[in-house]
């Protein structure tokens, strides 16, 4: 999984769900990624669904802020300038069992800490991204950054999306825990 906000070009937004053991998957049930903003312990209106959506043969889902940012190939959807990738690098966000976001959605996966103000705080990524390590084999309902990298200063052409897992250990260079 991996949150990418370049600092060079924000229309490259990304959001990229990576499963080690769905290939070429159909999510048939109701699934969504909702954040939180600010310091709200309360979802906002704005999720995306997932149901419906494919699992590529790498394991992937991409959601990109628009088709021209990475190409079809890359972009599992398109969540446009004011969805889910609408994001400045300090929301909270959530893979949930639900159709709409709401406290009642079981939480399958999370980044950050709702209610929290993740400004300036070790999991914030404006201009950079955050990548979950591949040691830590499963989601996870409560957010631990230990299991996570953050790199500041980013440029579009080092978000992933979709091109391999992630790394088994942190990236050379100024990583944040």
């Amino acid at each position: 999984t991996e949150f990418c906000d370049p600092e060079d070009d924000k229309s490259k937004r990304m959001i990229e769900l990576y499963s080690p053991n769905k290939r070429d998957y159909k999510i048939e049930h109701d699934l969504i990624v909702m954040k939180y903003e600010g310091t709200s312990p309360y979802p906002s209106y704005v999720f995306q669904s997932l149901k419906g959506q494919v699992v590529d043969g790498k394991g992937y889902v991409v959601m990109c802020m628009s088709w021209y940012s990475y190409g079809h190939d890359t972009c599992t959807l398109i969540t446009g300038y004011n969805g889910i990738t609408s994001f400045s690098g300090t929301e909270h966000f959530a893979l949930a069992g639900c159709e709409f976001p709401s406290n009642d959605c079981e939480c399958i996966d999370m980044y950050g800490s709702p209610g929290l103000d993740a400004r300036g705080k070790p999991q914030d990524f404006s201009d950079g991204k955050a990548f979950r390590l591949r040691t830590v084999p499963a989601p996870r309902k409560i957010f631990d950054i230990g299991h996570w990298v953050v790199v500041d200063e980013i440029t579009a052409d080092q978000c992933g999306a979709g091109k391999s897992p992630p790394p088994v250990s942190p990236p050379v260079g100024p990583p944040i825990y």
